[in-house]
């Protein structure tokens, strides 16, 4: 139509439409923009009331000021002024919707106002109560009119009362004349007049709007859904009840491999293999006569409507629902899926379980409905046997001790494991490890078992178990042998060591043997002397105990060799000290040696659980070999001290060379010696050590001093004893 306007009013409309179009984007939401064409419409024209109500009460100011008094006028423009303003105030706001009721009841109001001052007198204002039906049906529909239409017939009521009854008007009212009211119900009647045409200029715009934004959803929906169906994985087909094709999607068409258009017409069995067609007819009819049922049904297509018979199909999974009493559809339609590589997989799938090594079975509502062809074999059966046989045979073949915990674990959620024993015969016994979790079967909650034979394994394990024990018996006899024959040589040891001690003993009974004689001799050479008596007497009593301390020596040695614990008494550890520098002061003085004795105050204090011969024999020891650490003049250390622990410790120290570190270790082993040239026999630091330890103490070396300044740089011996203090009781 705007084709054949003169250009100019072409222009002028495009100008009103750009302007109207200004108006609604400043005033209105986008929410109200795109409301219902009847909503919009009354938005617009209660905007629009409220400009021209709020002008024209503004335009009849001098008429109003020459009926009302000044405070009346005033008030009437300070109204018009705020209703003027109220579309700036609400704009872009759903309260905007209401402007027009606004309107209404400020006119409503105002007329009941001049009513009531005027005492029915202001007859100017029944044009105005003439228009406000229309206007509420301008705004409000037909619910507005019906309430606006109550709203002036109670304010006409109103005046024609006050008029009746007589009543004055207020202070200052001068009532309008004849030509005043003329005046005003001409200006209202060309007002409702042009309010009548902008309204229908604005409801057919915005009916045109809307029908326009409709078309335009509609066509981008359909746009959408042909995108959608165009490059859906899935294809949509509409049947008839006879199966023959009335739209096809281009998916669908894709997966019946034929060209866009061409399945148009042809039945559904042109494009399908017989025998599914065949098998899913009685499903096809059910759902026909029954709207409310759908059906999944699986089909192999045919490519290119069985023209390429070498080609291979597809393999559709179809879904169709009854739609015969839909008007939009009108026919069955079926929703297509692609699951051909889904069917070659769990055909595969299959194919390796059905031909797998290990035995896989099926547990499905506490039933074997799947084993597979190993686990037939494994069971000695065969598959169907199995499977109609269920649990019952195969838990009461279980091994009787493992009956229940099998049981109890497998009745435990989730994955799991356990070895079962299967008795099929006396001499038939198969071991399996289990291993089972979660599955799914044909759609309902399963357990897939996986069986391993494990019987080889557990022989093998039962052969080296019994090779274990009779390794371990090996062992332990060869062991009692070996204790055996080391009691045997430690007591060929200790028996040569008390052969080889008689010659290191000698020296010690060799002084009391030569004191002995010393002391004979000397009563021989005194006897005629007068104090010969005496010297007789003290030299037989020198002899007695010489003679006494032999015995002793002696008896030490016989229970040494017989590894017998010898006799122990409560003795001055610090007498014995003195005594072994005594005995050994003289074959140091042969050698130029000095020993040099030191002796703790508590250590004199302690008595120590002891025999003295033998920690005589040990001390004199450690000093000799003190002694013959330097070829001449050598220089001994004797030292006891008391330590916090109730202990005595001995410390003899040299200023020798000291002993080599890596001979430290080896010292008190027997028969291990660096003096072999000079008649070492290495049993003496091996003898004390024995002495030592019997007597509860302990005893090491320390190869050489540390420090620069020490005075006995050598070898330095530590023997530590349990001692009691004085007046214990033994």
């Amino acid at each position: 139509m705007s084709a054949t306007l003169p250009p100019r009013r072409v222009r002028r409309s495009t100008r009103v439409g750009r302007l109207a179009r200004r108006i609604d984007a400043f005033f209105l939401s986008p929410e109200l923009r795109n409301a219902s064409a009847a909503e919009l419409a009354n938005v617009r024209m209660g905007l629009l009331l409220t400009l021209i109500a709020s002008v024209a009460a503004l335009v009849f100011m001098p008429i109003q000021f020459a009926i009302w008094p000044g405070p009346i006028a005033w008030a009437a423009i300070g109204i018009s002024s705020s209703v003027l303003a109220l579309p700036f105030v609400v704009r872009q706001t759903p309260a905007i919707r209401h402007l027009g009721q606004i309107v209404c009841a400020t006119i409503a109001i105002g007329s009941g106002f001049s009513a009531y001052m005027s005492a029915g007198q202001a007859m100017g204002i029944l044009p105005a109560l003439l228009a406000l039906p229309i206007l509420g049906l301008l705004v409000g529909g037909s619910r507005g009119a019906l309430i606006w239409t109550g709203g002036a017939l109670a304010v006409g009521a109103m005046g024609a009362w006050l008029a009746t009854t007589g009543a004055e008007p207020s202070p200052g009212f001068v009532g309008s004349t004849y030509g005043d009211r003329y005046f005003i119900a001409l200006l209202c009647v060309v007002g409702i007049g042009a309010i009548s045409q902008l309204f229908e200029t604005f409801w057919n715009r915005t009916a045109i709007e809307v029908a326009d934004r409709a078309q335009a959803e509609l066509i981008a929906r359909e746009a959408r859904n042909e995108s959608l169906l165009e490059h859906a994985s899935e294809g949509v087909m509409i049947v008839d009840p006879f199966a023959v094709v009335k739209f096809a999607s281009p998916a669908a068409e894709r997966l019946i491999d034929v060209a866009p258009g061409e399945s148009i017409g042809h039945r559904l069995r042109d494009f399908t293999v017989h025998d599914d067609f065949v098998a899913t007819y009685p499903i096809w009819q059910k759902v026909v006569a029954d709207p409310d049922y759908l059906a999944e049904i699986q089909l192999h297509t045919r490519p290119n409507l069985g023209r390429d018979p070498e080609a291979n199909g597809r393999v559709l999974d179809v879904v169709v629902s009854n739609q015969l009493a839909n008007p939009a559809v009108g026919g069955m339609v079926l929703r297509m899926r692609d699951v051909t590589e889904l069917t070659r997989a769990e055909a595969n799938y299959q194919a390796l379980i059905d031909h797998s090594i290990q035995g896989i079975a099926v547990d499905c509502d506490g039933r074997i409905v799947y084993v597979n062809e190993a686990l037939a074999k494994l069971f000695r059966s065969t598959r169907d046997e199995i499977t109609e046989m269920g649990t019952a045979d195969g838990v009461s073949r279980v091994y009787s001790d493992q009956r229940d915990s099998v049981l109890e674990a497998y009745d435990r959620p989730g994955p799991g494991m356990a070895e079962m024993r299967f008795v099929f015969a006396p001499d038939d016994v198969l071991w399996v490890r289990l291993r089972w979790a979660p599955a799914s079967w044909r759609g309902r909650p399963a357990r897939q078992i996986a069986f391993a034979d494990i019987t080889l394994e557990k022989e093998q394990a039962a052969i080296q178990e019994r090779e274990r024990e009779r390794l371990a018996a090996a062992i332990e006899e060869r062991t009692r042998a070996l204790e055996a024959s080391q009691a045997r040589l430690r007591e060929q040891e200790r028996m040569a060591a008390v052969g080889t001690l008689a010659a290191g003993i000698a020296h010690q009974i060799n002084n009391p043997i030569g004191s002995i004689l010393t002391s004979a001799d000397f009563a021989i050479l005194t006897a005629g002397e007068p104090d010969g008596d005496q010297i007789r007497s003290d030299a037989l009593e020198d002899i007695r105990n010489q003679a006494i301390r032999c015995g002793k020596i002696v008896r030490s040695v016989l229970q040494f060799s017989r590894a017998e614990p010898t006799e122990k008494w409560l003795g001055d550890l610090t007498s014995v000290l003195r005594t072994a520098v005594d005995v050994t002061a003289r074959y140091a003085s042969e050698r130029g040696a000095t020993v040099e004795l030191s002796l703790d105050a508590d250590a004199s204090e302690r008595m120590a659980l002891m025999n003295p011969i033998e920690l005589e024999q040990v001390f004199v020891n450690l000093i000799r070999n003190a002694v013959e650490a330097q070829p001449r003049d050598a220089r001994v250390s004797v030292s006891s001290h008391a330590t916090e622990n109730g202990e005595v410790e001995v410390v003899i120290a040299d200023d020798g060379p000291g002993v080599d570190a890596t001979d430290a270790s080896s010292v008190f082993d027997p028969f291990f010696t660096t003096r072999l040239r000079d008649g070492g026999t290495g049993l003496g630091l091996s003898v004390a050590h024995g002495i030592v330890v019997d007597h509860g103490g302990r005893m090491w070396l320390d190869p050489a001093s540390c420090e620069a300044d020490d005075p006995y740089p050598g070898a330095r011996f530590h023997v530590v004893l349990p001692t009691e203090k004085t007046g214990a009781p033994a």
